[in-house]
């Protein structure tokens, strides 16, 4: 049956292409039609779609106004119908039948009708092919693009009850960079949106290997907002890199997370090496030549193995923060989450607190280590 359904939506389509519903079973639908000059944003309601069981003309007030002011041609032309699609087909030759009725003055028309109208004939432009959502008090609409890794991108724009007096809002999932345009004109705002998708592709490029690859421990999931990735490159040792999306395929800011022991090799390393950088190889490729290292990778080495969890909650994101203390000791280096680490040492008695820092045991080897206090 879903089936039939959703042919059915797809034949009024191409009958009237100027339609969307807002809902999977399309049991509200959204219709530009044309009255000689004149162009009315009709809404309809058919709650037994594709049947026209009760199907009810909700809105706008104009086309509302003109069914009540014909009432015998509305039941005599579009009230005999079995199925939504007939039924548009009969509203459609009603109007053309009346439409010496109607006032082509588009100021004519209601605040809320003008509304309606307006943002429907804004997606027109962009193209309802590119719509994902329209909600339906038609105060929010999604419009998405695949780039050409394949991955889709999507544009929400909040519109308010006041449109077109006042701008609707630009939201997308895209890096602090991207400065959205606003603009009355959703289609303005579309493209300078695919505009930004496609000059953050080669980033995203950049990211996809170590998002394959490796251990990426945060941002967990990442996503296209995210030019960093926080990775596991051996027990208790952690790499953070930042990509420039301006030069991605240059040397990223790196900081390293981990017991000084561990650490100091690795900025060595990176002072000596960071002339060896070839802007034609891949990421990783770079990287693992400049720290002398080999990234552990997923399928060869497990999460548990490379104890970058925190060693007291046993989890890495807890309340958004990630494990930021560590155990000096080269027989522990245990990582710790802060709050964690504090609610630890605050239980114990003999740990001693001096200004705003505590001071205590390592839970695992009992080398002295210290927490601040929680803002």
């Amino acid at each position: 049956m879903s089936g039939e359904v959703r042919a059915h939506y797809e034949t009024i389509l191409k009958r009237f292409p100027d339609t969307l519903s807002p809902c999977k079973r399309y049991q509200r639908i959204f219709w530009l039609a044309r009255v000689g000059t004149t162009t009315m944003a009709i809404r309809i309601l058919c709650p037994h779609f594709p049947e026209a069981r009760n199907i009810q003309v909700t809105g706008d007030r104009d086309i509302l106004n003109l069914i009540s002011a014909n009432q015998d041609e509305y039941q005599e032309i579009c009230l005999d119908t079995s199925t939504v699609l007939q039924y548009m087909i009969k509203l459609s030759n009603f109007l053309k039948k009346v439409e010496q009725n109607i006032g082509a003055d588009p100021s004519a028309k209601s605040e809320d009708t003008g509304r309606d109208l307006a943002i429907l004939e804004e997606i027109e432009k962009v193209g309802f092919s590119n719509l994902t959502f329209i909600s339906e008090d038609l105060l929010k609409v999604q419009f998405s693009m695949t780039d050409e890794m394949e991955n889709i991108h999507k544009l929400d724009i909040t519109i308010p009850p006041e449109y077109p007096s006042v701008d609707p809002t630009p939201h997308a999932d895209l890096p602090s960079e991207w400065t959205p345009l606003v603009s009355k004109s959703f289609l303005d705002m579309y493209v300078s949106w695919i505009e930004a998708v496609v000059n953050f592709v080669p980033v995203w490029h950049t990211l996809a290997e170590l998002d394959r690859v490796c251990w990426v421990l945060d941002p967990d999931p990442p996503s296209p907002r995210h030019l960093y990735r926080r990775i596991a490159i051996a027990p208790s040792l952690c790499i953070q890199i930042e990509v420039d999306p301006s030069a991605p395929n240059q040397l990223p800011a790196i900081k390293f997370f981990g017991p000084d022991w561990k650490v100091t090799p690795l900025r060595e390393k990176l002072c000596v090496n960071s002339e060896e950088w070839d802007f034609e190889d891949p990421l990783l490729t770079n990287l693992e030549r400049i720290l002398d290292l080999d990234f552990p990778g997923k399928m060869s080495v497990s999460r548990e193995d490379l104890k970058v969890d925190c060693w007291i909650c046993y989890s890495y994101h807890l309340d958004n923060k990630v494990p930021s203390v560590i155990c000096r000791t080269k027989m522990c280096a245990a990582f710790f989450h802060q709050s964690c680490l504090y609610q630890w040492l605050k239980s114990v008695p003999e740990t001693r607190t001096t200004l705003e820092t505590l001071f205590g045991d390592c839970p695992y080897c009992k080398s002295p280590i210290n927490v601040g206090i929680p803002k």
